[in-house]
């Protein structure tokens, strides 16, 4: 059952494409501990940026409009991070992060073609123990181990 919006009910509404505006607090002369830890003050507010493009995406299901609030979000986070910390922070991840929404939009929730089931797979199959064994004897190792 539908929504006048085109939503299935219980969906939840995406988030605003802006995120809030979080308080500043006054200067109390602790530049040498945020440098300590690199945190600029203002990434917080453009860490939420990420945390709302992260969250339409993780949604089972979303709309067109969803992934366009994504793109404009991921590119404000990128273009954020820029301006507080320079280009020496920028990996290869967040160019990945560019496409994501292109992926979103072709094949739809990342819950549908995510590969961490198969990567936790592989990695509990190579934990098994196989004693060398090759072709039926492998098949006879595996069976005993989940029997």
């Amino acid at each position: 059952m539908t929504t006048e919006k085109g939503r299935f009910m219980g969906e939840q509404e995406p988030l605003p494409s802006t995120a809030p505006e979080v308080p500043h607090t006054t200067d109390t002369g602790d530049d040498e501990e945020e440098l300590k830890f690199g945190l600029h003050p203002d990434n917080p507010a453009n860490f939420l940026k990420l945390s709302g493009a992260l969250w339409i995406l993780m949604q089972h299901t979303f709309l067109d409009a969803d992934i366009d609030s994504t793109d404009t979000l991921i590119q404000q986070y990128i273009t954020e991070l820029l301006k507080l910390y320079d280009s020496n922070v920028i990996k290869p991840n967040y160019h990945y992060a560019t496409h994501i929404v292109t992926f979103a939009h072709n094949f739809r929730p990342l819950h549908d073609f995510w590969t961490f089931l198969f990567e936790h797979l592989n990695t509990a199959l190579k934990s098994f123990k196989t004693n060398n064994h090759g072709d039926r004897e492998l098949k006879t190792t595996f069976f005993s181990e989940f029997h």
